[in-house]
């Protein structure tokens, strides 16, 4: 008998505060949040019909230890684009590593180099 009156007594678990402390949550989140942040990219303008051919990239290939695989006749040749602001494509074969492929773009971009890409090579 004392079991049951011990039932009796205690009352159920009230969701009603549960309810109201999400509530005080999501508003909490909603005013701190901001969702009109946008990152911005740079981007190419693409170019009219009007506008003159852009000159050749040069295309260098990547060598498996990161450098350049011409070596210093390459060397040469970075120069010359660079000075031209020709754009430069470095090709990466599948042992390069994309590590590797980023670090040379970081080594182009601090040379001077206007435009560098990666492009992978062709799959016979």
């Amino acid at each position: 008998m004392r079991l049951e009156e011990d039932r009796a007594r205690r009352p159920g678990v009230g969701l009603t505060s549960l309810i109201d402390v999400i509530f005080l949550l999501i508003v909490f989140f909603m005013l701190v949040s901001s969702f009109d942040r946008l990152q911005l990219l740079p981007l190419a303008g693409g170019g009219s019909a009007a506008t003159p051919p852009q000159t050749e990239p040069l295309i260098l290939r990547l060598a498996e230890d990161g450098g350049f695989a011409g070596g210093a006749e390459d060397e040469a040749r970075i120069a010359a684009a660079i000075a031209a602001e020709r754009p430069i494509v470095l090709r990466i074969g599948t042992g390069v590593a994309v590590q590797q492929g980023l670090d040379a773009l970081d080594r182009l971009r601090e040379a001077g180099a206007a435009s560098a890409a990666l492009q992978p090579e062709a799959k016979p």
